[in-house]
């Protein structure tokens, strides 16, 4: 009997591949970045403001970022998103490195990381249909979900901390590099015009 289920196409699974390392730098820097903040200060109150500063964005971006999202390019947003978080999360590799990083510093770019973020994930969920058959969504939006789940909490976490046991700025350096790894994978992907850029301009 031959196999009933279909083939995902290459280009989803382009976008996987850039998803699984994104995510398995993420998971690295989840463990790291309260370490490398509790190393920059002993203040409670700027410890907790690391996390909030890279997710106050979601609060006052999601709308206008929703809107601009329809009339853009997803795939250019998803690689200028991904290429500025690699920018920011190899600054603080080479910060950490020459022992010149402040927790004020830290907490501007966690801040245009969240920008970033915002509109990737945004941007990558919209971005899904036009290479996925509107059949298969529900079976590529649950492999993506369970690499996020293994490889940012399993794989990534105690990487993360193992790595900045090693050297503080190796975790973050690495999750530049899978930004930017990211980033070239979305930017190999091609769609028909009238289901992605087509669409953008109506």
């Amino acid at each position: 009997m031959p196999n009933s289920t279909p083939h995902l196409p290459s280009a989803y699974w382009r976008q996987f591949t850039a998803s699984l390392v994104s995510n398995l730098g993420d998971g690295a820097n989840a463990a790291a970045m309260p370490l490398l903040a509790i190393s920059l200060t002993q203040d409670t109150r700027l410890i907790s403001a690391v996390s909030f500063s890279s997710m106050i964005p979601w609060l006052f971006l999601s709308l206008p970022a929703g809107v601009f999202i329809d009339r853009w390019d997803r795939r250019v947003v998803m690689i200028v998103a991904d290429s500025l978080r690699a920018v920011m999360y190899t600054l603080v590799a080479i910060l950490v490195a020459v022992d010149s990083l402040s927790i004020w510093v830290l907490l501007v770019i966690l801040f245009v990381i969240g920008c970033a973020e915002v509109f990737f994930d945004m941007a990558a969920q919209a971005f899904l249909p036009s290479i996925v058959p509107e059949e298969q969504l529900h079976r590529a939006n649950g492999f993506l979900y369970a690499a996020e789940i293994v490889w940012g909490s399993f794989i990534g976490l105690p990487v993360g901390s193992w790595l900045f046991v090693v050297a503080a700025g190796v975790p973050f350096g690495i999750n530049g590099v899978s930004f930017a790894l990211a980033a070239v994978l979305v930017a190999s992907i091609r769609v028909r015009r009238n289901t992605e850029i087509g669409r953008a301009h109506v």
